[in-house]
């Protein structure tokens, strides 16, 4: 296949960007306005993001284009990895755009490099994409972004764990090459060029520092073993930074509902 020239990547760029310009802005006013279906919840997300644009937020500063940066990357380097569209450019929906903007467009003011926010907590009903979402971010943080630097997707089983990591391989395999992907008894590894994502079920065995982390259904751990090893680990990166998703599950007592009461 003909690589694009220079002229129609940057015209490719463009709209992408533009696309996702609209997603953000779409998805803020549907949301503010009611024409949105949403919860309480979710239209108090968009509202914390207005105020703190208003009123600011000593020490940070919101970007557009770096909230962008990551949506360009994914959109550009990653394929739907299953389904009927699976291998075409990966265009993530409007509240994916919108949250994925605001996670990673707050930065400090005197180093644009520093993100406000290390820690995403992503609570969506089932068939909503959750785990092809947060595989697209892993992705771009552990190849996209910084280079040299180590993922984890952590899980109560491996089985488990393997929900985000096949997406990882395949979002990336499908249009890139050079992916290698290492299978063992307690844990798998993806490779591709000096970035390593290694999915477990349990803490980390190597030492290693994890500069992205996602912890899959996070409503089926009992506790926060898993999570601390991993963030004790890297207190020395501010940068690094920590994805949970799940389900509601049934539990009012674990730490997933703890979580989830702090982030209302």
């Amino acid at each position: 296949m003909k690589s694009p020239s220079p002229s129609n990547s940057s015209t490719l760029q463009n709209r992408i960007l533009k696309y996702y310009r609209d997603a953000y802005t779409g998805y803020r006013d549907s949301v503010l306005c009611g024409t949105r279906v949403c919860s309480t919840a979710e239209r108090q997300k968009v509202e914390r993001q207005e105020r703190d644009i208003k009123q600011g937020v000593p020490g940070y500063v919101f970007l557009m284009e770096e909230g962008l940066k990551p949506l360009l990357w994914i959109t550009m380097n990653l394929c739907i990895p299953l389904g009927k569209k699976r291998g075409q450019p990966m265009k993530l929906e409007a509240w994916q755009a919108y949250d994925t903007i605001v996670l990673f467009g707050w930065v400090k003011k005197d180093d644009h490099g520093r993100r406000r926010f290390v820690d995403a907590f992503w609570e969506v009903a089932r068939k909503n994409g959750k785990s092809t979402f947060s595989a697209a971010l892993l992705d771009y943080l552990i190849f996209g972004e910084t280079p040299g630097v180590r993922g984890y997707i952590g899980a109560t089983t491996l089985e488990q764990a393997e929900e985000v990591f096949v997406r990882c391989e395949k979002e990336l395999s499908l249009v890139n090459k050079g992916v290698s992907v290492a299978n063992s008894k307690n844990n798998k590894v993806l490779k591709w060029r000096d970035g390593v994502i290694t999915a477990i079920a349990g803490e980390p065995k190597d030492g290693k520092l994890a500069y992205g982390t996602v912890i899959d259904e996070y409503h089926q751990h009992r506790d926060n073993g898993l999570i601390n090893s991993i963030r004790f680990g890297n207190i020395s990166d501010q940068q690094s930074l920590l994805i949970r998703i799940t389900t509601a599950g049934v539990s009012l007592g674990g730490v997933c509902h703890e979580e989830y009461k702090k982030c209302k």
